[in-house]
Protein backbone atom coordinates (compact mmCIF):
# COMPACT_ATOMS: atom_id res chain seq x y z
CA UNK A 1 0.00 0.00 0.00
CA UNK A 2 1.39 3.39 -0.97
CA UNK A 3 1.94 5.87 1.83
CA UNK A 4 0.07 9.16 1.42
CA UNK A 5 2.38 12.17 1.64
CA UNK A 6 0.09 14.98 0.49
CA UNK A 7 -1.16 16.22 3.86
CA UNK A 8 -0.38 19.48 5.57
CA UNK A 9 1.28 18.74 8.90
CA UNK A 10 -0.25 20.59 11.85
CA UNK A 11 2.42 22.76 13.54
CA UNK A 12 3.50 21.26 16.87
CA UNK A 13 2.63 24.38 18.88
CA UNK A 14 -0.94 24.39 17.57
CA UNK A 15 -1.27 20.68 18.22
CA UNK A 16 -0.07 21.14 21.79
CA UNK A 17 -2.58 23.93 22.41
CA UNK A 18 -5.42 21.91 20.92
CA UNK A 19 -4.76 19.02 23.30
CA UNK A 20 -3.97 21.19 26.33
CA UNK A 21 -7.26 22.95 27.01
CA UNK A 22 -7.30 24.93 30.26
CA UNK A 23 -9.05 27.87 31.83
CA UNK A 24 -6.10 30.18 31.13
CA UNK A 25 -5.87 29.32 27.43
CA UNK A 26 -7.05 32.28 25.38
CA UNK A 27 -7.72 30.49 22.10
CA UNK A 28 -8.79 27.00 21.07
CA UNK A 29 -7.04 26.36 17.72
CA UNK A 30 -9.43 23.53 16.85
CA UNK A 31 -12.50 25.73 17.25
CA UNK A 32 -10.94 28.66 15.44
CA UNK A 33 -9.78 26.41 12.60
CA UNK A 34 -13.26 25.00 12.07
CA UNK A 35 -14.78 28.48 12.23
CA UNK A 36 -12.50 29.52 9.38
CA UNK A 37 -13.34 26.38 7.38
CA UNK A 38 -17.10 26.79 7.83
CA UNK A 39 -16.95 30.44 6.78
CA UNK A 40 -14.57 29.84 3.88
CA UNK A 41 -16.79 27.20 2.29
CA UNK A 42 -20.07 28.80 3.38
CA UNK A 43 -21.30 25.68 5.19
CA UNK A 44 -24.92 25.94 6.43
CA UNK A 45 -25.24 25.48 10.19
CA UNK A 46 -28.45 23.47 10.12
CA UNK A 47 -27.05 20.14 11.31
CA UNK A 48 -24.13 17.75 11.77
CA UNK A 49 -24.03 13.95 11.85
CA UNK A 50 -20.96 12.54 13.59
CA UNK A 51 -20.17 8.84 13.13
CA UNK A 52 -17.87 7.60 15.87
CA UNK A 53 -19.07 10.03 18.52
CA UNK A 54 -17.19 8.16 21.29
CA UNK A 55 -18.22 9.96 24.52
CA UNK A 56 -19.37 13.21 22.93
CA UNK A 57 -16.13 15.19 23.18
CA UNK A 58 -17.09 17.37 20.21
CA UNK A 59 -20.43 18.60 21.59
CA UNK A 60 -18.92 21.91 22.84
CA UNK A 61 -17.33 22.41 19.41
CA UNK A 62 -20.64 21.95 17.59
CA UNK A 63 -22.38 24.28 20.03
CA UNK A 64 -19.73 26.96 19.51
CA UNK A 65 -19.96 26.57 15.73
CA UNK A 66 -23.72 27.12 15.96
CA UNK A 67 -25.09 23.87 14.55
CA UNK A 68 -28.80 23.48 15.38
CA UNK A 69 -29.17 19.69 15.00
CA UNK A 70 -26.47 17.32 16.25
CA UNK A 71 -26.56 13.53 15.83
CA UNK A 72 -23.82 11.49 17.48
CA UNK A 73 -23.52 7.79 16.61
CA UNK A 74 -21.51 5.40 18.79
CA UNK A 75 -21.59 1.56 18.77
CA UNK A 76 -19.77 0.79 22.04
CA UNK A 77 -22.22 0.31 24.96
CA UNK A 78 -20.12 1.83 27.74
CA UNK A 79 -18.97 4.80 25.68
CA UNK A 80 -22.51 5.40 24.47
CA UNK A 81 -23.79 5.63 28.07
CA UNK A 82 -21.21 8.32 28.83
CA UNK A 83 -22.03 10.09 25.58
CA UNK A 84 -25.74 10.03 26.35
CA UNK A 85 -25.15 11.70 29.71
CA UNK A 86 -23.20 14.44 27.95
CA UNK A 87 -25.99 14.80 25.39
CA UNK A 88 -28.60 15.11 28.16
CA UNK A 89 -26.54 17.83 29.83
CA UNK A 90 -26.14 19.59 26.47
CA UNK A 91 -29.88 19.56 25.80
CA UNK A 92 -30.79 20.60 29.35
CA UNK A 93 -28.33 23.49 29.24
CA UNK A 94 -29.70 24.89 25.99
CA UNK A 95 -33.29 24.37 27.09
CA UNK A 96 -32.69 26.22 30.36
CA UNK A 97 -30.71 28.97 28.68
CA UNK A 98 -33.36 29.47 25.98
CA UNK A 99 -36.12 29.63 28.59
CA UNK A 100 -34.11 32.22 30.56
CA UNK A 101 -33.70 34.34 27.42
CA UNK A 102 -37.33 33.94 26.46
CA UNK A 103 -36.48 32.14 23.23
CA UNK A 104 -37.33 28.75 21.76
CA UNK A 105 -34.34 26.41 21.96
CA UNK A 106 -32.86 25.92 18.48
CA UNK A 107 -30.05 23.53 19.45
CA UNK A 108 -30.70 19.88 20.19
CA UNK A 109 -28.52 16.75 20.18
CA UNK A 110 -29.49 13.11 19.76
CA UNK A 111 -27.47 9.94 20.35
CA UNK A 112 -27.73 6.61 18.54
CA UNK A 113 -26.17 3.39 19.82
CA UNK A 114 -25.13 1.47 16.70
CA UNK A 115 -22.36 0.90 14.21
CA UNK A 116 -22.66 2.17 10.63
CA UNK A 117 -21.69 0.22 7.52
CA UNK A 118 -22.98 -0.73 4.07
CA UNK A 119 -25.28 -3.43 5.50
CA UNK A 120 -27.70 -3.60 8.42
CA UNK A 121 -27.86 -6.36 11.01
CA UNK A 122 -25.62 -7.60 13.82
CA UNK A 123 -21.93 -6.89 13.34
CA UNK A 124 -18.71 -7.82 15.12
CA UNK A 125 -16.61 -5.00 16.50
CA UNK A 126 -13.06 -5.23 17.84
CA UNK A 127 -13.20 -3.44 21.19
CA UNK A 128 -9.70 -2.40 22.26
CA UNK A 129 -8.12 -1.18 25.50
CA UNK A 130 -7.93 2.21 23.83
CA UNK A 131 -11.61 2.36 23.00
CA UNK A 132 -11.23 5.11 20.40
CA UNK A 133 -9.29 2.61 18.24
CA UNK A 134 -12.12 0.06 18.22
CA UNK A 135 -13.35 -0.85 14.75
CA UNK A 136 -15.61 -3.08 12.69
CA UNK A 137 -12.45 -3.88 10.74
CA UNK A 138 -9.80 -6.09 12.32
CA UNK A 139 -6.70 -4.13 13.38
CA UNK A 140 -3.34 -5.14 11.94
CA UNK A 141 -0.48 -6.11 14.20
CA UNK A 142 2.27 -3.53 14.00
CA UNK A 143 -0.11 -0.96 12.51
CA UNK A 144 -0.18 1.29 15.57
CA UNK A 145 2.32 3.36 17.49
CA UNK A 146 1.06 1.44 20.51
CA UNK A 147 2.39 -2.13 20.45
CA UNK A 148 -0.63 -4.06 19.22
CA UNK A 149 0.79 -7.33 20.52
CA UNK A 150 0.44 -5.99 24.07
CA UNK A 151 -2.96 -4.38 23.53
CA UNK A 152 -5.94 -6.40 24.72
CA UNK A 153 -9.15 -6.51 22.76
CA UNK A 154 -12.38 -8.43 22.72
CA UNK A 155 -14.96 -9.06 20.04
CA UNK A 156 -18.41 -7.64 20.71
CA UNK A 157 -21.67 -8.00 18.80
CA UNK A 158 -23.31 -4.66 18.07
CA UNK A 159 -26.29 -3.43 16.11
CA UNK A 160 -25.31 -2.12 12.69
CA UNK A 161 -27.30 0.14 10.36
CA UNK A 162 -26.72 1.81 7.05
CA UNK A 163 -26.45 5.58 7.10
CA UNK A 164 -29.60 5.93 5.01
CA UNK A 165 -31.52 3.68 7.41
CA UNK A 166 -30.24 5.58 10.43
CA UNK A 167 -31.30 8.94 8.99
CA UNK A 168 -34.77 7.64 8.08
CA UNK A 169 -35.35 6.71 11.76
CA UNK A 170 -34.35 10.04 13.32
CA UNK A 171 -36.71 11.76 15.80
CA UNK A 172 -37.97 15.37 15.84
CA UNK A 173 -39.19 15.07 12.26
CA UNK A 174 -35.60 15.45 11.06
CA UNK A 175 -34.99 14.87 7.35
CA UNK A 176 -31.77 14.55 5.33
CA UNK A 177 -32.04 18.23 4.35
CA UNK A 178 -31.74 19.18 8.04
CA UNK A 179 -28.04 18.24 7.94
CA UNK A 180 -25.19 19.76 5.96
CA UNK A 181 -22.04 18.41 7.63
CA UNK A 182 -20.94 14.78 7.99
CA UNK A 183 -18.01 13.98 10.25
CA UNK A 184 -16.57 10.47 10.37
CA UNK A 185 -14.10 8.78 12.69
CA UNK A 186 -14.88 5.06 12.52
CA UNK A 187 -11.38 3.62 12.24
CA UNK A 188 -11.16 2.16 8.75
CA UNK A 189 -14.90 1.66 8.14
CA UNK A 190 -15.55 5.09 6.61
CA UNK A 191 -15.90 3.96 2.99
CA UNK A 192 -18.44 1.25 3.83
CA UNK A 193 -20.43 3.78 5.87
CA UNK A 194 -20.45 6.19 2.94
CA UNK A 195 -21.62 3.49 0.53
CA UNK A 196 -24.58 2.84 2.82
CA UNK A 197 -25.62 6.49 2.71
CA UNK A 198 -25.94 7.33 -0.99
CA UNK A 199 -29.28 9.10 -0.55
CA UNK A 200 -28.22 11.01 2.56
CA UNK A 201 -25.03 12.24 0.89
CA UNK A 202 -27.15 14.22 -1.59
CA UNK A 203 -27.99 16.71 1.17
CA UNK A 204 -24.49 16.97 2.64
CA UNK A 205 -22.30 19.97 1.82
CA UNK A 206 -19.10 19.06 3.68
CA UNK A 207 -17.64 15.66 4.64
CA UNK A 208 -14.79 15.49 7.13
CA UNK A 209 -13.32 12.01 7.46
CA UNK A 210 -10.30 10.31 8.96
CA UNK A 211 -8.12 8.23 6.68
CA UNK A 212 -5.19 5.94 7.43
CA UNK A 213 -1.92 7.07 5.90
CA UNK A 214 -0.36 3.77 6.95
CA UNK A 215 -2.29 0.51 6.99
CA UNK A 216 -3.71 0.02 10.51
CA UNK A 217 -6.74 -2.16 9.72
CA UNK A 218 -7.39 -4.98 7.27
CA UNK A 219 -8.25 -3.61 3.82
CA UNK A 220 -8.57 -0.05 5.13
CA UNK A 221 -9.38 2.44 2.35
CA UNK A 222 -6.84 5.00 1.17
CA UNK A 223 -7.37 8.62 0.20
CA UNK A 224 -7.45 7.52 -3.44
CA UNK A 225 -10.36 5.19 -2.62
CA UNK A 226 -12.27 8.03 -0.96
CA UNK A 227 -11.48 10.38 -3.84
CA UNK A 228 -12.77 7.92 -6.42
CA UNK A 229 -16.03 7.26 -4.61
CA UNK A 230 -16.83 10.77 -3.41
CA UNK A 231 -16.01 12.50 -6.68
CA UNK A 232 -18.65 10.24 -8.25
CA UNK A 233 -21.07 11.56 -5.60
CA UNK A 234 -20.35 15.19 -6.48
CA UNK A 235 -17.64 16.03 -3.92
CA UNK A 236 -14.15 17.46 -4.33
CA UNK A 237 -11.29 17.10 -1.82
CA UNK A 238 -10.47 20.64 -0.70
CA UNK A 239 -8.17 20.27 2.30
CA UNK A 240 -6.08 17.51 3.89
CA UNK A 241 -4.16 17.64 7.14
CA UNK A 242 -2.31 15.31 9.48
CA UNK A 243 -1.29 15.37 13.13
CA UNK A 244 1.18 12.52 12.74
CA UNK A 245 2.57 9.83 10.45
CA UNK A 246 -0.29 7.31 10.71
CA UNK A 247 -3.59 9.16 10.17
CA UNK A 248 -4.95 12.23 8.44
CA UNK A 249 -8.21 14.06 7.86
CA UNK A 250 -9.61 14.96 4.45
CA UNK A 251 -12.38 17.48 3.82
CA UNK A 252 -14.67 16.96 0.82
CA UNK A 253 -16.88 19.81 -0.41
CA UNK A 254 -19.95 19.32 -2.56
CA UNK A 255 -19.27 20.92 -5.93
CA UNK A 256 -21.78 19.06 -8.11
CA UNK A 257 -25.37 18.05 -7.42
CA UNK A 258 -26.06 14.42 -8.27
CA UNK A 259 -29.65 13.53 -9.13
Amino acid sequence: MNTEKTYKIIPSDLLEKAFRKSSNQNLDPLLYGYQIIMEKFNIPKNGVVHLGGHVGEELPLYAALGFNNVVLVEPLPREFQIMQKNIDEYNNTFSTLSHFLGEKSSMIAHGINCAVSDESGIAKIYYTDISSLSSLTKPLKGGFTTNWDSMNYEELSVTCKTLDELISELPYGWKPADFSYLRMNVQGSELKALKGGINFLKSIVLIDLETNIEARYEDNPTKDDFDTFLIQQGFTPVFSYSAGPAIANVLYLRTTNII
